[in-house]
């Protein structure tokens, strides 16, 4: 979508990009990942802990501001390497 979305509008000056945050501490999951089951995920995770919401303030900085200016139709992944645990 993210790129179907920039080939449409990027002729009118609009950057469609979207970030892709990985597990993400937050007052609604706190009690669930401070619990075993919760643990035991974290313990699966690449980094072995999850991230803070001020670890997604530079990608969100990057689209957002002009140092991001031909950055357009992507997805940035902030994640803490979680998708290439698989590899």
């Amino acid at each position: 979508m993210t790129e179907a979305q920039a080939l449409e509008w990027s002729r009118h000056g609009i950057r469609v990009n979207a970030l892709a945050p990985g597990y993400i501490e937050t007052d609604m999951n706190r009690d669930f990942f401070a619990g075993e089951a919760g643990q035991r995920l974290v313990k699966r995770m690449t980094a072995r802990r999850l991230g803070q919401a001020d670890e997604l303030n530079g990608a969100l900085l990057l689209l957002c501001s002009d140092a991001g200016s031909f950055i357009n139709g992507t997805a940035i992944t902030v994640d803490g390497a979680h998708l290439c645990s698989s590899l």
